[in-house]
């Protein structure tokens, strides 16, 4: 394999690594809404807005990551 396949190959699971983490935030926030206006705000409530945080937080670097390798793959 060459290495631009080698790129190519990655850029095409970071890309799917992203839309699976933009998924599941959108399911969670509407888990967390849905429990929200059912006045059931325990433990499960918050734990999800915790994780929505992080999750958030961890799409900028996939991000950076997805524009370094398009930056790789132009220069190759």
């Amino acid at each position: 394999m060459s290495q631009l396949d080698s790129k190519k190959e990655l850029l095409n699971s970071l890309r799917t690594g992203f839309g699976i983490v933009v998924a599941v935030i959108i399911t969670i926030s509407a888990g967390i809404i849905n429990m929200y206006y059912k006045e059931n705000t325990d433990i499960i409530f918050y734990l999800g807005g915790f994780l929505v945080i992080i999750l958030v937080c961890i799409l900028p670097i996939l991000l950076k990551y997805i524009i370094k390798n398009i930056k790789e793959i132009e220069d190759l």
